[in-house]
């Protein structure tokens, strides 16, 4: 037996040599109902124990694991800050430049569409004010002309050469 069980044995001697045989039986029934019970209890609380210093090793494991992945996260966040934020303020300045050069081009091309409809305006004009009186009096000209053709000799034939006949 146990050192436990050994001081439960002496326990149980003395009290048969000073009580009677009544308590000496109930002593009997407890000791060996309550012996195997605190052996028990002793083995359960040294594997408790030594399950509470795995538990305490296993803690301090992942506790280090913890402070490793919060240092690697950290430094993969920096590393990612480092390395991203040169290429947003490319992006930056880039979408920046292109947002100008597109205000540009779209500043030209109403430039151009102004010109446009100023030049088809000052067209129109000429067109309306010029060319059309033109194009009428060419017109009646040529009617003018169709209609001399059409005239029989006579007076005004006889004017045309007389004039042709002076000019030679």
């Amino acid at each position: 037996m146990t050192g436990l069980g050994a001081t439960l044995e002496m326990i149980r001697d003395c009290m048969v040599i000073v009580a009677g045989p009544i308590l000496i039986v109930i002593m009997i029934v407890t000791l060996r109902r309550l012996v195997p019970l605190l052996i028990d209890l002793h083995q359960l609380s040294r594997e408790m124990t030594t399950a509470l210093k795995s538990f305490q090793e296993m803690s301090a494991e992942l506790e280090d694991t913890i402070v490793s992945a919060r240092a690697l996260t950290d430094a993969i966040s920096e590393t990612h800050r480092k390395s991203m934020e040169p290429v947003m303020r490319n992006v930056e300045e880039m979408t920046r430049e292109l947002n100008l050069a597109s205000r540009q081009l779209a500043d030209a091309v109403d430039e151009g569409v102004q010109f446009s409809r100023s030049t088809v305006r000052q067209a129109t004009f000429y067109r309306d004010k010029i060319f059309r009186p033109l194009i009428e009096a060419a017109s009646l000209w040529s009617g003018a002309r169709a209609v001399l053709k059409a005239l029989p000799t006579g007076r005004f034939r006889r004017l045309k050469r007389s004039r042709k006949e002076r000019s030679k």
